[in-house]
């Protein structure tokens, strides 16, 4: 098992200091969800009702598909839940998918082979503990064929789950989406929710993404029509019974020749649904993001992240997460080879993702992180991504704050804490001249201070609320300064 509580959560001031104050999210390092053996294709994650993180992948090679959560300041040992002796689809670019309302938790499942066998939902109504299994949730297919089960759930009981029907012959690829009132236990015959209402067929390498609203579904995913491969959305307004219009949210009109393999993410503000995907203008993958509002039937809002006519930088894989003001968009990126991901931030809605800065996840870290998800709960960001080099998913929590900025003229040192995230106890670097310790609030307000003769090892902090913490250390002069963050769990 690994413990949170030995990783050590970044921050550094380096870069940073600017006055007055900006939203920023402050990422704790980097923490493995598990050893590679388990494998790493594809992460998913959520966050179950106790404000907890639970994560899904697969194990590409072994067709094997795991859960961990975070329990009690750990992530739990891997489960596997697909049952012993089955066969799941999983690879980086598609696989299980993975969504919780509350307590209950629901895995969507492809068993293989793929012209053989069906879609299985799991379901777990304890937080992600225990799961039972529903086979055949693509019970109404006939002689036809399915892949790509996307799962979105809500109240009483309503799961929805989509996925990809064609022909025994391949073709006439679309998608359908079949509902239960039971938390799973039954479903109801599909309905499509593609080709029935534009022309051309469903991408058929591409999967797709439900997005549940008040009384409103959407089925969002890429379409083909010649190869003209644009990202569309059917809509619901009767909670999926069933799909009457479909809306074109990309309006870059991208011509691929070969299936990009890539697929659209999306959730509802309200009318609003936000969508992000990869387009490709001028044949360059770059991530676009979009805005379709219900109430006008009209795209508000299609932005490009990158209009560089590099031809080596490629964006691929986005994920989005938020609400109507906190907006959060995530993808994968190389250049020349280098893979990273980076993000944009807005608390503006979506309109401030257009000028909002691009930043490196982990800009301190060579190598090769891809195909990151992300799920943003009560001012916290989850995200998950693979790491090839490790061959481990990864795990990292970000807090949305307003980071002040410290004295500039002063000497800042970056300082790491450990261990951090700590219950109530500052260890100090052993070797610093310490001789006061200012702790600081989000906002720059200083919520503790102590001046000592000389570095006093440790201190206590019990009588500081729990919560992220701009620490700093001042030496004799009073400029020779020190600075570092500390999540504080009292």
């Amino acid at each position: 098992m690994f413990s949170l509580k030995k990783f050590i959560l970044t921050g550094f001031l380096t870069g940073l200091l600017i006055m007055g104050y900006a939203q920023e999210v402050l990422w704790s390092d980097p923490i493995p969800v598990a050893s590679s053996s388990y494998g790493n294709s594809g992460p998913r994650i959520v966050v179950n009702g106790n404000g907890d993180p639970v994560m899904l992948w697969s194990h590409e090679a072994l067709h094997k598909v795991f859960l961990s959560r975070f329990e009690q300041g750990q992530m739990t040992t891997p489960q596997q839940i697909n049952p012993i002796g089955t066969q799941y689809f999983g690879a980086s670019w598609a696989g299980p998918e993975l969504t919780a309302y509350g307590q209950d938790i629901y895995v969507s499942g492809k068993e293989q082979p793929e012209d053989a066998k069906g879609v299985s939902l799991f379901h777990s109504p304890d937080a992600g503990v225990t799961f039972s299994q529903m086979d055949d949730v693509d019970w109404a297919l006939g002689d036809d064929l399915s892949r790509f089960p996307d799962v979105a759930a809500g109240p009483d009981g309503q799961v929805w789950v989509g996925f990809m029907r064609f022909e025994p012959d391949f073709s006439g690829a679309r998608y359908v989406v079949s509902r239960s009132t039971d938390y799973g236990a039954s479903f109801g015959e599909d309905v499509n929710a593609s080709s029935a209402i534009i022309e051309g067929d469903a991408c058929d390498c591409c999967a797709a993404q439900l997005a549940v609203g008040d009384n409103k579904l959407a089925m969002i995913y890429r379409n083909n029509d010649q190869n003209i491969r644009t990202i569309w959305a059917g809509i619901s307004k009767d909670e999926g019974d069933t799909f009457s219009k479909g809306y074109e949210v990309d309006e870059t009109g991208s011509y691929f020749a070969s299936c990009p393999a890539s697929a659209p993410d999306g959730y509802w503000a309200g009318n609003r649904l936000i969508s992000t995907f990869r387009a490709a203008p001028g044949g360059r993958a770059r991530v676009f993001f979009s805005v379709f509002d219900l109430d006008s039937q009209k795209v508000v809002l299609h932005q490009y992240l990158s209009n560089s006519p590099e031809s080596q930088l490629v964006q691929d894989h986005p994920r989005i997460t938020g609400n109507q003001d906190t907006v959060f968009l995530i993808w994968e990126e190389s250049y020349a080879g280098n893979l990273d991901i980076k993000y944009r931030l807005s608390t503006t809605g979506p309109e401030g993702l257009v000028t909002a800065e691009t930043k490196i996840l982990n800009p301190t870290t060579n190598g090769d992180q891809l195909r990151p998800d992300v799920h943003y709960s009560n001012g916290r960001l989850h995200t998950v991504y693979q790491d090839n080099v490790t061959k481990r998913v990864m795990y990292q929590e970000g807090q949305i704050g307003s980071i002040s900025s410290v004295d500039p003229t002063a000497s800042l040192q970056p300082v790491r804490f450990s261990p951090n995230p700590s219950p109530g106890i500052l260890h100090l670097p052993n070797g610093l001249d310490v001789q006061k310790i200012q702790v600081m609030d989000l906002f720059g307000r200083i919520v503790w201070e102590r001046q000592f003769a000389q570095n006093p090892g440790s201190i206590q902090l019990s009588s500081v609320s729990s919560g992220l913490f701009q620490i700093v250390l001042s030496g004799t002069d009073d400029q020779t300064r020190y600075f570092g963050r500390l999540m504080i769990v009292n």
